[in-house]
């Protein structure tokens, strides 16, 4: 049948055997769930989001389906490889202290009771004045990134400088917006690094995070290419989702702090 030519569960060692994946203790799925919910929440980032608007916003203009494709393309993969590249890197901390477990617990607990506070205080503030972006520090060299894309997209034969410019932009605003709201990819690491994982198993976990991370940006590259228009998610769906955010990050804080 489909499901066992799928799905391969023993009694005697508990755990289901995957395609690629390889073996899970049936007990690590909830990591699946938390992938995709801290995932979702994560990428309603108004920052990364505002800024392929931006992008998305100049290439319309220049008329060509193909440019479109070609640098929001680019774009979104950029953020994803340096998007991966830092959880890789909160995991591979986390890893180095694997012989503390205890005490990574606490952290990845105090982490989350953290980042629920914080978010908590980021749902008040959206419901009250707005969803914003709080790059300031660094908005002068962010606005020379955009100022070099203008003008690289007034001149649609210099492509391949367009091309270098945008992938430094996405860089830039990834490592800069990632400050903002570490705490949720450093828990959700951190639990991957107590999981006892294989490098196949763990990278499985981190790639449907990104994935559920880049949803909405990936609707706005779609709708651009199909419709060339470009969709905004609801203010009050970012302000919501926040609070989702707040809500599970504090649960699992509290699950690792006090029930671990």
């Amino acid at each position: 049948k489909i499901e066992s030519a799928l799905l391969n569960q023993s009694s005697v060692s508990n755990t289901a055997t995957f395609p690629l994946i390889g073996k899970i203790n049936p007990d690590q799925y909830p990591l699946l769930f938390l992938a995709i919910i801290l995932g979702f929440v994560d990428g309603f980032n108004v920052c990364s989001l505002g800024a392929l608007i931006f992008v998305l916003g100049l290439v319309l203009g220049l008329g060509s389906r193909k440019k479109i494709i070609l640098l929001g393309s680019f774009f979104i993969l950029t953020v994803i490889i340096v998007y991966f590249i830092l959880m890789l890197i909160w995991y591979q901390a986390f890893s180095l202290l694997s012989a503390y477990l205890n005490y990574i617990q606490i952290i990845v607990g105090l982490i989350s009771l953290g980042g629920g506070v914080y978010y908590f205080n980021q749902f008040f503030k959206f419901r009250k004045y707005g969803p914003s972006c709080e790059i300031s520090k660094s908005e002068t060299v962010v606005s020379k990134f955009r100022e070099a894309l203008s003008e690289l997209a007034k001149n649609p034969k210099s492509v391949f400088g367009l091309i270098v410019c945008l992938i430094g932009f996405a860089t830039l605003v990834t490592l800069i917006e990632f400050p903002c709201s570490a705490a949720i990819p450093a828990a959700f690491t951190g639990v991957l690094a107590t999981s006892n994982l294989s490098i196949i198993a763990y990278s499985f976990y981190m790639i449907i995070y990104i994935l559920f991370y880049m949803l909405d940006e990936i609707l706005v590259f779609l709708i651009a290419v199909f419709t060339s228009k470009i969709w905004l998610a609801s203010p009050k769906f970012v302000t919501w989702s926040t609070l989702i955010g707040a809500l599970t990050l504090s649960l699992l804080g509290i699950y690792y702090i006090f029930f671990i």
